[in-house]
């Protein structure tokens, strides 16, 4: 697998696969520090505020890009006149666990900045650095379905196709999150088990103590289903895709 690993790896330099770990989420950072001043004139809004954007909109459509990009990627290269010289199944499980290796650098970057940052501008008595660390070891457990979901319907249907799916789960997460039922859409599982971890609604706003939201008792059954999930996908979309070129 690890020569699987080093050509994709390479596949992907010069790419939106490495601009999306080294430079997403500084960019993140840095808007969230104006925004925070200026929208709701509190600087201590900054650590909520990176904490809502990012789940939102940039970590999931991030990651669907970099599965669009990979198999756009083998579309234009032709390379998949050449998946049966290679093991089918080590491939796909390959790209799976590159973008998901991608996602955790993103994600602890973004801890790491926002850690920093906060010893910049807060008052030391108002950094949290736990919850931070938490929050994002979350994102990237309950946003790793995203990757072999994306991958899935980029090499079935068409590329685009996968952006636009994430595009409406996304959407449709973010009113789903704060509803009873939140567990049944995946894109909203982030932005739900980030509520009682960061004290922030889905829709930017701190959380009170006693909200309805603020319940720390879903945050291991929620990582429980998305760990599940992804492990499930994992295990099927190899095979799938195999078998589909197989049959080509």
């Amino acid at each position: 697998m690890k020569n699987y690993i080093t050509a994709e790896y390479i596949k992907g330099k010069r790419s939106f696969s490495h601009f999306f770990f080294m430079w997403f989420p500084p960019l993140v950072t840095f808007i969230c520090i104006p925004f925070s001043q200026f929208m709701y004139f509190d600087i201590n809004f900054f650590v909520p505020l990176v904490y809502n954007w990012w789940p939102t909109l940039f970590l999931p459509m991030g990651l669907a890009v970099l599965a669009y990009q990979s198999i756009q990627r083998e579309n234009e290269s032709h390379t998949q006149n050449y998946y049966y010289l290679l093991n089918q199944n080590m491939f796909w499980k390959t790209k799976i666990i590159t973008l998901s290796g991608y996602s955790l650098i993103a994600n602890s970057l973004i801890a790491l900045l926002t850690i920093l940052l906060e010893y910049i501008m807060y008052n030391s008595s108002n950094v949290i650095i736990m919850n931070v660390i938490v929050a994002s070891l979350i994102l990237w457990v309950t946003t790793l379905f995203i990757i072999p979901l994306s991958i899935l319907l980029a090499q079935l249907t068409t590329p685009i196709c996968s952006i636009i799916v994430n595009l409406f789960g996304i959407i449709a997460g973010v009113f789903t999150a704060v509803e009873n039922h939140w567990y049944i859409n995946p894109w909203g599982w982030s932005l739900r088990l980030m509520t009682p971890i960061i004290k922030t609604n889905p829709n930017g706003t701190l959380l009170q103590e006693n909200h309805p939201l603020n319940t720390p008792s879903i945050v291991y059954p929620g990582l429980g289903l998305a760990l599940f999930f992804f492990i499930v996908l994992y295990i099927s979309v190899p095979p799938i895709l195999s078998r589909t070129r197989e049959s080509d």
